[in-house]
């Protein structure tokens, strides 16, 4: 998620106006904030009184559906949801499609003026697991306490009179369960205690609450919560506020890709037309460089359209059934890069090279990251190749903007992410058959000796590498690559709802949202309800498949009928601004890697992973790099303070890059390129 780096923030702040531009000034300018009405409205949870969906997310959105795994569906009344600036709700339906709440989610509720000293936080999240922890998650099914870190939302914007707190696992959680919130002896900055809503104290209590409509309805269930709480040990006359929730099927979220991408590899085994086209070719385009190629490589489209800024093109083609549908095909424009190390190595007779799938950052584009993908391939020989995340590239922006200020179009955010991940599992298809991309004429490197040429990639080693975005994305591409089996992921993470609010660059992103929803505990709420979506391609589903547990794969796709297991290099910089640590751990322990050890800080329950320099640390790890200067950062969901090197200083490292070199190998390890901590100067 490399934001400041790239002209995407100009972008985006160009675009305020843009996307307001047809505002004639009639909408109400208190839109989004709730209408004034019945005290205990019955479309809202009324546990907490800050908002209408608080706590969130809450079985009071479950509704009854026998055709589903979980019985349930997510079901919204529209007068509950959010409203934007037109006064217009956001659209329900789109979180309809799942039978429960997304497993990566976090938990948000709100209270006045917190004091946080006593909250479990990123640094102590054993805390949370102790008896006398203020907030409680429990495994309803198994009893057990699980773990999680908790912390205000202390952006400089938000009401310290309704601030979000929020519970956020320290892993993902597991598919189809129900869990337990409880939250007790919370404080006012001042020492005072922070007392229960008027609903919450009817239900903890059992005493009545004439006002409230629908409380009566409600108290088997939330019986059930506190004698569940209490066999755990949580005392019921303590809790300020209590409730559960449901997560989904997994299946659900994964479903469309892995549909997506057998159809695909399916459609291009019958497929006659060439699989690239070469547009342009450029000699020397920088030091590094030898050959430069510009083209397109053909792939099977199962969006509406290829317009990026149309909310309808920018959703799956569906059949009748349901089912994702092949919708023709697409041209994808493709960068390839050979550096001048392979020239030299291929024209004096040596083997072809490795090919290296790039993955470029936030709203960048196949051009991006030139300097590093250049330096890294001239120093390890290999040859390089980028194209478009779809659904995040710089071509996106302006459907990105709007759909900011329209939840209801929020839909497109994971849709054609799909298709977007798809992309590259075809692109490593092109590249590796036979008669494939890889014996393009350009692509033939003149022999000093003999004349003639020979060709510049080995077909058979592929790999992927990608930074920031390309990090993020590349865990998700992991869990359904065929043709790729090692990834590095260069300062990624997963989990949508806590990267976002945690990077320096909400303060662009953010600006853009209030534009639509001014209410700032309805946008903290948004991103976290947004989470059902982004989990369509985001990490936070396919992580914990990568290593383990792989997710199906046609017979005719893949021989063994599962999706082949693959190898995990994950590299991140202590306190990075833009895509928070906290973000690579949850993604480390969901995926189940250790650490490398000596590091600057330990991660809370990871393997630590020792070996002296030059020896492998195993076939999977996180490495943390302690840039220099890089100052210590606040905890909790806070404005960073801008940049700092953390982001792009890791990328930059030898030990780093020479770590790449040796895990990017058909019998490559981690290996430990540091003599200790890994602090380059």
């Amino acid at each position: 998620m490399r934001f400041s780096a790239c002209p995407w923030v100009a972008v985006l702040s160009a675009l305020l106006l843009v996307a307001c531009g047809d505002d004639d000034g009639s909408a109400d300018p208190d839109a989004g904030t709730p209408d004034a009405g019945p005290s205990y409205p019955v479309e809202c949870e009324n546990i907490s009184p800050m908002d209408c969906l608080l706590p969130w997310p809450s079985s009071r959105y479950l509704a009854p559906d026998e055709t589903t795994a979980t019985g349930v569906r997510i079901e919204i009344p529209e007068a509950a949801m959010p409203r934007n600036f037109r006064a217009v709700p956001a659209d329900p339906a789109i979180l309809s499609r799942f039978d429960g709440f997304s497993a990566a989610t976090s938990i948000i509720t709100a209270f006045a003026d917190i004091d946080p000293s006593n909250l479990p936080d990123e640094e102590h999240i054993e805390d949370s697991l102790a008896q006398g922890s203020p907030t409680v998650l429990i495994d309803a099914e198994t009893g057990e306490r699980v773990a999680h870190f908790a912390e205000l939302d202390t952006w400089e914007y938000i009401d310290p009179a309704r601030r979000p707190l929020y519970i956020r696992p320290a892993a993902r959680l597991a598919q189809q369960r129900r869990y337990l919130v409880a939250i007790r002896d919370l404080r006012h900055t001042d020492g005072s205690a922070i007392e229960p809503s008027a609903y919450f104290r009817a239900l903890r209590d059992d005493t009545p609450l004439p006002d409230a409509s629908d409380i009566e309805s409600r108290r088997a269930h939330f019986e059930d919560v506190f004698t569940r709480l209490e066999a755990a040990g949580v005392d019921r006359a303590t809790l300020v506020e209590a409730w559960d929730f449901q997560t989904g099927t997994d299946e659900i979220a994964w479903h469309d890709t892995i549909s997506v991408r057998d159809q695909g590899l399916r459609a291009m085994a019958t497929d006659t037309a060439p699989r690239c086209t070469v547009t342009t070719t450029r000699d020397a385009p920088r030091a590094e460089i030898w050959r430069e190629i510009e083209g397109t490589v053909r792939v099977p489209l199962f969006l509406r359209g290829t317009d990026p800024n149309s909310f309808d093109e920018s959703t799956l083609s569906r059949g009748d059934d349901g089912e994702p549908a092949q919708n023709g095909w697409a041209d994808v424009p493709f960068i390839i890069r050979i550096p001048n190390s392979v020239r030299a190595r291929v024209a004096a007779g040596g083997e072809p090279v490795r090919l290296l799938d790039y993955g470029h950052g936030l709203f960048g584009d196949r051009f991006g990251d030139g300097g590093t993908v250049s330096r890294t391939i001239e120093a390890n020989e290999m040859v390089s190749v980028q194209i478009d995340w779809w659904g995040w590239s710089r071509d996106d922006v302006t459907r990105v903007a709007q759909t900011l200020q329209d939840f209801s179009e929020f839909v497109s955010f994971g849709e054609r992410a799909v298709q977007g991940v798809a992309n590259h599992v075809f692109l490593h298809r092109a590249f590796s058959v036979e008669g494939g991309c890889a014996e393009l004429e350009e692509l033939q490197i003149p022999l000093d000796a003999g004349g003639g040429t020979a060709p510049a990639i080995d077909r058979e080693e592929l790999y992927y590498y990608g930074n920031s975005q390309g990090g993020i994305f590349g865990l998700s591409l992991a869990g359904i690559a065929v043709d790729v089996d090692r990834f590095v992921l260069g300062v990624g993470g997963m989990t949508y709802s806590v990267m976002i609010p945690r990077s320096s660059n909400w303060v662009t992103y953010g600006s853009i949202m209030e534009l639509g929803y001014r209410d700032p505990l309805q946008r903290s709420m948004l991103m976290v309800l947004a989470q059902s979506l982004f989990d369509l391609a985001e990490p936070a589903t396919y992580a914990p498949h990568v290593l383990r547990d792989p997710l199906p794969c046609a017979d005719d796709v893949c021989a063994s009928g599962a999706t082949p297991l693959k190898h995990v290099l994950s590299q991140i910089g202590r306190d990075d601004a833009q895509v928070p640590n906290v973000a690579a751990h949850i993604a480390a322990r969901t995926m189940g890697i250790g650490y490398a050890s000596p590091a600057p800080y330990e991660p809370w329950n990871m393997e630590a992973l020792t070996a002296d320099m030059g020896a492998s640390l195993g076939t999977d790890a996180m490495v943390v790099y302690d840039i220099p200067e890089v100052p210590v950062l606040p905890l909790g969901t806070r404005n960073p303070g801008g940049d700092n090197p953390a982001h792009s200083g890791v990328r930059e490292s030898p030990a780093a890059v020479e770590q790449i070199d040796l895990f990017l190998r058909p019998d490559g390890t981690v290996v430990q390129t540091c003599d200790g901590v890994c602090d380059p100067t």
